[in-house]
């Protein structure tokens, strides 16, 4: 997806980071951008050492970004440190990392190649028994991070902004997703003031989450990198790591639902009027995230604009009958 936050670097760019990150005796044989992400720039670099990285670069400061997405790249940058140092769940070795944005103008880290790719890309290549394998071990994964706890919700950034209870902690997301479509003067389908409060109902609704989790919140197949014979080698896309309500994960909401995975998870299903109505609200805050979203980055694609207003306007229909 093209995107005002991405940029295309130079080859003279590029060959800085690598000599900072390999040593300037490593030179750049090969090079394939990716254009599959909606916000950060990514390079594929071949190394004349036989090594294969991968470049990933934050937008410049001049462009506007959303709220949440102050300090992404540092967060990703710490939880797949993280991760990999504890052996938690298989990702990529970050390599080297420029939070100052020296090299190039805008941070950016480069991390290992994963072996296999996509699972967005060749999930039709497995039959439906490697298919289950493969989203029961996601689930699996997913589960392992989210028994990640720490002390308050919010926002995992040293110095992000964080609350004790988690109605407090989400209520800190829908504020600041809220004011993004006020600077935007972003269309919304209610008033800013009633849409906040179906989402935030004050019926004790979020009390029963008690204990702050590292939640992904972007685990989709393309970002499950696996190998030819269906094992997953990585996940990928930390940046949007929170300390939340497992619930959220993406992988239990409308557009992902897949029972291998529930299965994999240890989920048992939405199982209170508690539990239903908080995922019905992470639906129409994901829905949201997007809406808002394309009127940062400029995307030329208006299909993707009625994509993202239908499920947004689909979501607060369901979530009205249960209000």
């Amino acid at each position: 997806m093209d995107s005002i936050t991405k940029r295309h670097l130079t080859e003279q760019e590029l060959s800085r980071i690598v000599c900072a990150a390999c040593g300037g005796h490593v030179a750049i044989t090969g090079q394939d951008y990716n254009n599959d992400g909606w916000f950060n720039s990514i390079y594929t670099l071949s190394l004349s050492n036989g090594e294969n990285i991968v470049v990933k670069i934050f937008p410049l400061a001049d462009i506007p970004i959303m709220r949440y997405e102050q300090g992404i790249m540092t967060v990703e940058v710490e939880v797949m440190r993280r991760l990999h140092g504890d052996k938690i769940v298989p990702v990529p070795e970050i390599l080297f990392h420029d939070p100052a944005g020296e090299l190039v103008g805008s941070e950016v880290y480069v991390m290992e190649k994963l072996a296999g790719r996509s699972y967005a890309g060749r999930r039709g290549e497995f039959s439906p028994e490697q298919q289950e394998l493969i989203d029961t071990e996601m689930g699996r994964l997913c589960r392992r991070m989210n028994d990640i706890h720490d002390s308050a919700f919010g926002y995992y950034a040293d110095g992000g902004r964080r609350a004790a209870t988690w109605p407090e902690g989400f209520a800190i997301f829908v504020d600041d997703l809220l004011a993004d479509a006020h600077d935007k003067d972003v269309p919304l389908p209610l008033p800013a003031g009633d849409l906040r409060g179906l989402m935030l109902a004050p019926e004790g609704r979020y009390d029963d989450v008690t204990t702050p989790s590292l939640v992904h919140w972007d685990l989709h197949d393309g970002n499950v990198f696996v190998d030819d014979d269906g094992r997953i080698t990585g996940l990928l896309d930390f940046e949007r790591a929170i300390w939340a309500d497992p619930l959220m994960e993406f992988n239990f909401g409308a557009l992902f639902y897949r029972d291998a995975f529930n299965r994999g998870y240890g989920f048992d299903g939405l199982q209170t009027a508690q539990q239903r109505y908080r995922r019905i609200v992470y639906d129409v805050y994901l829905d949201l995230v997007m809406v808002v979203e394309a009127y940062y980055r400029c995307y030329d694609d208006p299909k993707h604009r009625e994509w993202t207003r239908g499920m947004l306007d689909r979501d607060l229909g369901r979530l009205k009958e249960l209000a």
